[in-house]
């Protein structure tokens, strides 16, 4: 018997499923802002043109389409597994997209 799945689990993947549909060029972003916390602060680390600190929906949705933009619609984040409790939860995944015609991890 399947053990019950946590909502923070159940959150998570309903994330990333809307993440994955924005980033694959889908225009319903009503989805994805409505999973984001009101006070979400988001930080991509590295020296890349996207790369920062991005705080509330307005910039962490912004992110999220300059992502796209720079991937041409073709990255994804792939799961791994996600660990969660009542307090905290946690995403392993990994990137992928499209450049020259080649996958790129």
């Amino acid at each position: 018997m399947r053990a019950a799945r946590h909502p923070n689990v159940r959150l998570l993947e309903a994330f990333y499923q809307a993440q994955a549909a924005f980033y694959a060029g889908g225009d319903d972003i009503a989805d994805l802002r409505g999973l984001l916390a009101d006070d979400i602060a988001w930080h991509v680390p590295g020296r890349s043109p996207i790369a920062g600190h991005y705080h509330g929906h307005q910039e962490v949705l912004g992110y999220f389409g300059a992502r796209r933009a720079h991937a041409k619609a073709t990255f994804r984040v792939p799961p791994r597994a996600i660990l969660a409790d009542d307090q905290q939860a946690v995403h392993l995944a990994g990137g992928q997209l499209e450049c020259d015609g080649q996958l790129r991890t």
